[in-house]
Order: structure tokens, then sequence, then C-alpha cells
């Protein structure tokens, strides 16, 4: 009884502080009244978003404002909406010692509530080989950049598979992506073959691809009609790859029947 009647004595010249956490909010209006010992506090929660939602905390200058009143009933807490004549009800006896005697302040603070954002997936890579593609031709004893996508910095192994089985290991890779594939000359034409890249728990196989065998070397007896009778040229086929320049060897130059 002594501290509700303290209560009534000092009403009158108890101080209401307030501060906010943050900018574009306020509380205004603020005003405080003892009904049969339950404090009663009325506020203004000002903002410009109607659905945006604050934590108000009711403290005291008995611990100099450091902790909220726990037994704090009504616009206190999470989850508050903005708005007025906002009320917070509190039964000083139930949180402050027996033996008090003297002047309380109380102080409201606010902060908005920091929705819990849903943890934003980083864009994952897509794991695929961008060489060979679906329907690629490598020559057998030509040179070709596998290329690859999507893989981490561990080991990883190159496989060469064709219908499904093994035929060897190409090579050991670490954080590259491509490698430089000479076509062995001993390899089957065939269009049944893919690659495997493996590791760190990856594996990605690529599209099927054709091995074709280089075209053979080849002569040719080509008739030419000169002066007195037919005169044999010998002429040199390629591999069907053209690597001269203009995609053909010159003709020799037949023999002049006057010499």
């Amino acid at each position: 009884m002594r501290l509700k009647s303290l209560l009534k004595v000092t009403l009158g010249i108890i101080f209401l502080t307030f501060s906010f956490l943050a900018t574009g909010q306020s509380f205004a209006n603020i005003r405080a009244e003892l009904i049969e010992g339950q404090m009663r506090i009325r506020y203004d929660l000002i903002n410009g978003n109607p659905n945006e939602l604050f934590r108000v905390e009711l403290r005291t200058s008995v611990d100099n404002f450091t902790t909220s009143m726990k037994t704090a009933t009504g616009n206190v807490g999470e989850n508050v909406k903005a708005g007025r004549s906002l009320s917070i009800f509190w039964d000083p006896a139930s949180e402050l010692p027996e033996n008090f005697d003297g002047q309380l302040q109380f102080k409201l603070v606010g902060e908005p509530m920091t929705p819990v954002d849903e943890p934003v997936a980083e864009p994952v890579e897509s794991v695929a080989f961008s060489n060979p593609k679906s329907g690629s031709k490598f020559k057998r004893g030509k040179t070709t950049f596998l290329e690859w996508s999507g893989t981490g910095d561990g080991n990883y192994t190159l496989e060469l598979y064709r219908s499904g089985n093994k035929i060897s290991d190409l090579t050991n890779v670490r954080g590259s992506k491509s490698f430089s594939w000479l076509v062995p000359e001993n390899l089957e034409p065939g269009a049944d073959y893919e690659l495997r890249l493996s590791g760190s728990g990856d594996e990605i196989i690529s599209e099927t691809f054709s091995i074709k065998g280089k075209t053979p070397l080849f002569l040719v007896l080509a008739p030419i009609a000169v002066a007195g009778g037919v005169a044999g040229v010998l002429v040199s086929g390629g591999d069907g790859d053209s690597n001269a320049p203009g995609g053909s060897e010159e003709l020799p130059t037949p023999p002049d029947p006057g010499q």
C-alpha cells in the first residue's frame, strides 16, 4: 500500500521519456495515470507505413532503463502497429523492489520489427559440357578443345567412353574447365562416343559425338592428252581435311612434248 500511495503522490511529477532506434517513427502524446494500483500509459505511435510492425518496450529508471518491464501488457512487446491512443498496462508492485522509495521515470523504446529474410540461394552455374555438343565430329589426329562449366576447384578425372564402356582416362584436372585433346590415331570411327568428368561429388556426361577417320592418301593416274600421245600424271590426294591453303594441292605441270 505504501508503494501505491507513493505513486499517487508522485504521479504528477513522473517523467516520461521516449526513444526510437530508427528514423521515420515517433512517439507522441504520452501520458500516464494510476488506476487502482495499475499504471496505464497511453501514447501515439506515428509512422508513415500503416502495415509496419514495431517492438515497443516499457523501461524504468530503477535499473537506469536497461530492461523492459516483463508484466507490461497491451500495446507493448512485439508486433505493435502504429496508431493513436495506444495503451500499456503495468503493475508496478509486481516488478519494483519492496523497499522502493523514490521517484520513477519511465521510458518507451521502440524499433521496427526486422523481418526474417529468407536465405537467397546464390545462382548455381549449370554443370554441363559446352564442347562436345550433340552431333560434334572430331577427326583422328586432330586437336580439339573440350570445355565444360559448373565444376568447383576440386580434382576431376576426364574419361572417354564408347557405348557406355570406358575407353581411357584422358587427364586429371583441378580448377580448370577445359582440356586440349589430341584425338588418338587408333580410335575406331563411330558415332557413340561420350566424355565423363567426375570428382568432388559431381559427374558430367557429355552429349554423344562422332570420331571420324582420316581419308588415306591416294594416287590417281590422270590421263592428259598431249601431242603425239597420252602422258600420265600422278596426282596426290589429300586427307579430306584440306590442311593446305585453299583446300587442294596444285597439279604438277605436264611435260612439254616438244622437249
